[in-house]
């Protein structure tokens, strides 16, 4: 089986959130707003994203341990980035008003999950 590399580990990540948040981005982006009002819908939305820097905080720290972090990247900062360029957030912003394809906006966070990664192949 032929080893993934961090900075491909990383895409991956990224870019999978992106096709994610395309799917459904008009009910995700109603659901979000409307956790902003409703302490209900918000607990839905903050478990969701809680679970999601949990998962990628795990990944980051092996990936620390097989030395895969770019120079200065410390987990914690390394997490709290890959948080937000998998958050829908950033997605909607690119692609809804930056007027960015889902392609290019994938391609954009990417771009920036590479300056995290450092590639060992």
């Amino acid at each position: 089986m032929p080893s993934v590399t961090s900075q491909a580990c990383g895409r991956l990540v990224v870019a999978e959130h992106a096709r994610f948040w395309a799917a459904e981005q008009d009910i995700f982006r109603t659901f979000i707003g409307l956790g902003r009002v409703d302490p209900e819908v918000g607990e839905v939305v903050d478990r969701h994203d809680s679970g999601r820097r949990d998962n990628l905080r795990q990944a980051v720290v092996r990936l620390s341990g097989e030395g895969a972090l770019g120079r200065g990247w410390t987990v914690t900062t390394a997490t709290d980035v890959l948080w937000f360029l998998t958050g829908f957030e950033a997605f909607d912003y690119l692609h809804r008003r930056g007027g960015l394809s889902v392609r290019a906006t994938a391609s954009l966070l990417e771009s920036l999950a590479r300056a995290i990664l450092r590639d060992r192949a």
